[in-house]
């Protein structure tokens, strides 16, 4: 994918460091079928699983070998094998990607996405530290988009997915609840 901005390159929460495309071939899975799903190398397990006529857990132990993890997992069989159009909801469902960003000194940084929108963010998830996208309309993130004042509305449940506003609230909200920039967030 084109690097448009310097700061972006693999390694990074942009499209261009985090977006891989994923081929998946085997007995019973048609030639040419492509799908614009939004995938995560995490859905493999899950994949993987399924195929071999496994039940895909809910949880797995933590890297601590202390309590569990839930999985995030999703197959992707109903696509590959069934031509179903997604495996995830496109807008309360979502794909996270960290990291420390080497390109500039190891900051930290989250991407977090649904079907449509993009939210990355760079030290903490407070709206002055993120930036949003819109990627079905400029999938190279180039443009960013404006981000509300607030999230009362968001909170207050008067907006809905069908708002821009609700996916920045969400993503946000994303971000300061499941990421390692958590513990910097005070939004």
């Amino acid at each position: 994918m084109y690097i448009t901005r310097s700061g972006r390159g693999k390694g990074t929460s942009y499209e261009s460091g985090a977006r891989v495309p994923l081929t998946v071939t085997g007995p019973g899975i048609e030639a040419g079928i492509r799908s614009d799903e939004f995938a995560h190398a995490a859905d493999m397990f899950a994949t993987i699983l399924e195929l071999a006529g496994l039940e895909v857990p809910t949880q797995v132990a933590g890297s601590a070998g202390t309590g569990s993890v839930s999985i995030d997992a999703r197959s992707l069989l109903p696509i590959v094998l069934h031509d179903a159009e997604s495996v995830r909801d496109p807008d309360n469902d979502f794909i996270l990607s960290e990291s420390s960003n080497l390109m500039t000194g190891g900051t930290n940084q989250v991407g977090v996405r649904n079907a449509r929108f993009k939210l990355i963010c760079t030290a903490s998830a407070a709206a002055d530290d993120c930036e949003f996208f819109d990627l079905s309309s400029d999938p190279l993130e180039e443009y960013a988009l404006p981000k509300p004042a607030s999230c009362a509305a968001y909170e207050s449940g008067r907006l809905t997915p069908a708002d821009r506003d609700w996916h920045f609230c969400r993503l946000q909200g994303v971000v300061a609840e499941h990421s390692f920039l958590r513990r910097h967030s005070d939004i």
